[in-house]
């Protein structure tokens, strides 16, 4: 029922882009005049409907075509055996960028998007639902005439998400995206198989032999670019526009966990005023103004316009300043989803030309939806400048990054090390590399650059801890080094081993954790976190540093509270016995006796997580219900306690709070809401009773907990 209300809450909801143009379309000349740009800037038409159809994505090949995916089918996918999307390929532009040759390459695609001409001129890997494939022309006649399936198995729950931005590197890989709500099964020709679910970006082998994930996380990546030096960037609709890929990273998303060392940083905290940002171009030209040259330019499809951010550098990492729009539309139908920067120094733009923009929220059939028209622009300044050809991204640390793909010497090792101590950037290249090839030689050099990397080299520092995890994944003697063994007597050096450590869930990382919890600060972690851990992996050696830090009366009474909290949720979860029972009791006694608020709540989330509880224990629960100078939070933790200790029991202890005005709202409807999953007939009827004098909120809490079957219902 939850996940129907959200899907229900998503489809009515204006932020995400899905209101219909209250206009009709223009043509591209009267489109065109809508458009508002910097002073010296021009936008030229490349191509528009009939000859092209409706644009998803763009992408050059070595001969200076443009290959443009379009779709009539999207946002449903044809049925089997009548895909009709196109592929087609633009060449000869006029001075002014118009295509005087359009060809199609292929038109039996069904909702593609995802498009790479390969190095050999004459093919092509592009999506299509379910599957990635490779188009070859083997005869020259400019039309695919040989289809070869690379990889199938990718979910199409939502067409909009799908596989996209295959951008292929110098090591040889094809790296693209993974979008929202997708649920995917992927496997290469090498037995090895990934799956993935909604945001993620992974990487393929163009000769379909091997795929990997590359990244977890995001919500739906749409649009990728590289730096002059070799990083990966996306742009995602939903949670931030501008993101650095950090290999083996975890992003933010909705609900996703992280893989321990928390999330990767962004490259923006700022959102364009949009939640719909896609295709992502880096300025690596000459023929812009300066104030252009590396910046980022991404298109806003909810908005109507193209968004910019200058790239500045802290360290090695990127850090993105709005500027003011680049383009702006007055036409609600432009719809910029993809951009990429052209051989001639100008920006290409695919322009998806649409009334909608949703997808499912309207019929199939709706008369509002437009399948016929689409355009490419070009965006070219008419200034004199100083142009030059578009550079290409710096050799050397390209190279040392393809590098990384290759098993390693001592001796090339060796060789990193020297980058490692090097600029931030090489640095960052050093460290990418060591992530792809963990040794255990490089723990100590990556656990001494992780105590001297600047606070606000955030990047740099994430991709530190991946590495520094990954190195000692591979060999748990490791651990034994005279520099991570004393590790925690260093702070700097503390601190970042016990958030690496929170990443690598093996019972060496316990034994570590456990030594820092009785004799360090943690380096700032939280202490009931790390219990957790020690409680999951550890064992009785492990326990025996919980139960010395729980007993010394001279520790923090609070952080005591955390630790016992910890550690027995840790213990449940993983179906332990908790080995340290008898200190465990006496804390919580003295937690719930306790005078500080604080440590009574800790002590009863402690008490409900407690296997075989007593009735005891019940009853000093419930006691905290019944004062009525008991603090909120308080009485919030004691009605949990109370439901998990003896739900049976639980309905007559929290019923009288739900129908006591003096308490505040909050305790009212936590009550109400576990009340009611009691099931107790006696309560519910009482609940329904006391809907009747209940404010408007509470009264929809009431409502909900009773309908959640047919009796409550009724």
């Amino acid at each position: 029922m939850r996940f129907v209300a959200l899907s229900l809450c998503l489809i009515a909801a204006p932020a995400f882009g899905q209101d219909i143009a209250p206009t009709n379309a223009k043509s591209p000349e009267d489109e065109r005049k809508t458009f508002k740009w910097p002073d010296g800037f021009e936008a030229q038409l490349v191509a528009s409907e009939p000859r092209i159809e409706k644009p998803m994505q763009i992408a050059w090949d070595a001969r200076g075509r443009l290959w443009v995916t379009t779709s009539r089918h999207y946002p449903f996918a044809a049925e089997t055996g009548k895909a009709a999307d196109k592929l087609f390929v633009l060449s000869d532009f006029a001075a002014n960028g118009l295509a005087g040759k359009i060809e199609v390459f292929d038109d039996k695609l069904n909702i593609p998007i995802g498009v790479l001409p390969l190095p050999d001129g004459k093919s092509v890997i592009v999506s299509s639902v379910g599957e990635i494939l490779k188009l070859t022309d083997s005869d020259g006649d400019g039309k695919a005439d040989k289809r070869e399936t690379l990889f199938t198995g990718f979910g199409t729950r939502d067409t909009h998400g799908m596989y996209n931005s295959f951008t292929l590197m110098p090591d040889g890989w094809v790296y693209a995206c993974h979008g929202y709500l997708n649920q995917s099964k992927v496997k290469g020709k090498d037995g090895h198989e990934v799956e993935m679910h909604s945001g993620n970006t992974f990487r393929f082998r163009p000769d379909g032999s091997r795929i990997e994930v590359f990244t977890r996380g995001q919500v739906n990546p749409f649009g990728m670019t590289v730096d002059p030096w070799g990083n990966l960037y996306t742009a995602d609709c939903h949670s931030k526009p501008i993101t650095q890929l950090i290999r083996g990273a975890h992003y933010d998303s909705f609900g996703k966990p992280h893989d321990g060392l928390g999330y990767a940083p962004h490259v923006t905290r700022h959102d364009h005023g949009s939640t719909a940002l896609c295709g992502l171009a880096w300025y690596q030209a000459n023929h812009y103004p300066p104030e252009y040259d590396g910046c980022m330019f991404l298109g806003n499809v909810v908005t109507n316009r193209i968004n910019a951010d200058r790239i500045e550098w802290k360290g090695s990492t990127p850090v993105a300043k709005e500027m003011p729009d680049f383009l702006v539309s007055s036409d609600p139908w432009f719809r910029p989803t993809d951009i990429k920067l052209g051989p001639d120094g100008a920006l290409y733009v695919a322009d998806f030309y649409n009334k909608i923009i949703g997808h499912y929220e309207v019929d199939l059939k709706h008369p509002q939806r437009d399948k016929d028209h689409g355009r490419i622009w070009r965006i070219v300044y008419t200034k004199p400048q100083n142009h030059e050809s578009v550079r290409n991204i710096r050799r050397q640390d390209i190279m040392d990054r393809a590098d990384a793909e290759r098993t390693r010497t001592t001796d090339e090792r060796k060789g990193l090390l020297v980058r490692l101590y090097g600029s931030s950037r090489a640095a960052r290249v050093a460290v990418d590399a060591m992530t792809a090839k963990p040794h255990r030689d490089s723990v100590s050099p990556l656990l001494h650059l992780l105590t001297t990397i600047p606070a606000d080299d955030t990047h740099l520092r994430h991709a530190a801890k991946i590495a520094l995890r990954n190195c000692l994944a591979t060999d748990g003697n490791a651990f034994s080094q005279p520099d991570v063994f004393y590790a925690r007597e260093e702070p700097a050096a503390n601190a970042a081993m016990v958030g690496v450590c929170l990443g690598l869930p093996t019972a060496e990382s316990a034994e570590h954790l456990a030594r820092a919890f009785l004799f360090t600060d943690l380096g700032g972690h939280d202490r009931g976190v790390v219990a957790e851990f020690i409680g999951r992996h550890g064992g009785a050696y492990e326990a025996n540093y919980v139960n010395a830090y729980i007993r010394n009366k001279q520790n923090d009474p609070d952080q005591i509270a955390r630790a016992v909290s910890g550690y027995v949720v840790g213990t449940r979860a993983a179906g332990k016995p908790i080995l340290i029972r008898e200190a465990i009791d006496e804390c919580v006694v003295a937690g719930i006796d306790s005078p500080d608020p604080k440590l009574v709540v800790a002590a009863l989330t402690a008490l409900k997580d407690l296997p075989n509880p007593t009735r005891a224990s019940f009853e000093i629960a419930a006691g905290k219900l019944q004062k009525a100078n008991t603090p909120a939070a308080v009485k919030l933790a004691a009605c949990e306690a109370v439901f998990a200790l003896n739900p049976k029991d639980a309905a007559e202890r929290l019923t009288p709070l739900v129908g006591d005005a003096n308490e505040p709202v909050a305790v009212r409807e936590k009550a109400a809401t576990l009340a009611a999953a009691t099931r107790e007939m006696n309560n519910l009827i009482r609940l329904k009773d006391a809907i009747k004098a209940a404010p408007y909120r509470l009264a929809v809490v009431l409502a909900a907990g009773l309908a959640t079957d047919r009796f409550g219902a009724d």
